[in-house]
């Protein structure tokens, strides 16, 4: 159950980075077009 639970927060944390990194890409790209 534990494990679980770690697992589930190590993947949301992956998730939020993931989500992050594209939204700083996006604002980059519009600055260049």
């Amino acid at each position: 159950s534990s494990n679980t639970n770690i697992s589930f927060f190590h993947s949301a944390d992956e998730f939020e980075i993931v989500r992050q990194q594209r939204t700083q890409f996006a604002l980059v790209f519009a600055r260049i077009s």
